[in-house]
């Protein structure tokens, strides 16, 4: 068994290791997601469709915790490496993953900042701010 069990942690732990990963990971998103006229759209570029909003299961998936030091939340796994469009979608869904502290209290934003710079890191700033 590998270092995580929830589905969503499993595929943004693998999304940088095959090619089509995201793909399958923004598709999993999709298919776990709810439409809901009462919810918010987010401030930011989102590749989610407009009053989505995450199934209680899916919820409940994007702020446990896992891995090692069971920090890891799937937001924390995908902002070190994935793509701008997972991590709104994550946000999307899961805005209150956004907030959450490891043990030494860094935030995914944290994470973010050892990112080597580039545009994508710029929008992922903007978004983990707006959240």
């Amino acid at each position: 068994m590998g270092r995580y069990r929830g589905t969503a942690h499993q595929l943004a732990d693998s999304g940088p290791s095959k090619r089509g990963n995201w793909t399958t990971f923004l598709n999993y998103l999709e298919s776990h997601s709810v439409g809901d006229p009462n919810e918010n759209n987010p401030e930011f570029d989102s590749p989610l469709p407009p009053f989505t909003g995450a199934s209680d299961d899916l919820a409940r998936e994007l702020v446990s915790v896992e891995g090692p030091r069971r920090e890891d939340t799937p937001l924390r796994i995908a902002v070190r490496t994935g793509p701008a469009a997972i991590i709104a979608a994550l946000c999307h869904l899961g805005p209150e993953a956004a907030k959450m502290q490891d043990s030494k209290g860094r935030t995914p934003l944290h994470w973010a900042c050892r990112r080597p710079p580039d545009k994508e890191v710029e929008k992922i700033f903007k978004m983990l701010i707006a959240v």
